[in-house]
């Protein structure tokens, strides 16, 4: 099995831009992957999983190496992981790599045009405003009973 380069296209691009370094990137991979897995031993014990994310992210952070600045940041990307699971298997979350090539490709375009695509954002308030709720708890059961053959 051929291993990518570091030119491929399935690794980020080093631009300078500290999400786009690939040693950090691999960190934060292993203290999400370990996030998860912790919070899997949590919730099996009782515990609830928004406190288990809170709780123990620092530690997964630093088993990984890293500084405790990227804490919220592994806490974001492992509840994406959980969610993806259970929720929009198409869903984008912080360390997804299209929306690292994404902003890559923003990066390229002319100035003039990076402003008015930003301002045309911006004017729209509604991009602001929180996040719909959703449909409730039943879809969570639904998705289990799925997994389980229910």
């Amino acid at each position: 099995m051929k291993t990518p380069d570091n030119d491929s296209p399935l690794k980020p691009r080093e631009t300078g831009f500290w999400l786009t370094d690939r040693a950090l990137r691999d960190q934060l991979r292993e203290a999400v992957a370990g996030l998860v897995q912790m919070v899997q031993f949590a919730v099996q014990d009782d515990v609830n999983i928004v406190d288990a994310l809170a709780s123990l992210a620092a530690a997964e952070c630093e088993q990984a190496g890293l500084d405790a600045s990227y804490t919220h940041l592994v806490q974001a990307q492992a509840a994406h992981v959980i969610a993806n699971w259970t929720i929009d298997e198409a869903s984008t979350g912080p360390l997804d790599l299209n929306l690292l090539f994404g902003l890559d490709e923003f990066h390229q375009l002319p100035a003039k045009i990076q402003a008015g695509l930003l301002d045309q954002y911006t004017e729209d308030l509604s991009q602001w405003e929180d996040f719909a709720p959703g449909p409730g708890p039943d879809l969570y059961l639904s998705r289990y009973e799925e997994l389980n053959g229910g």
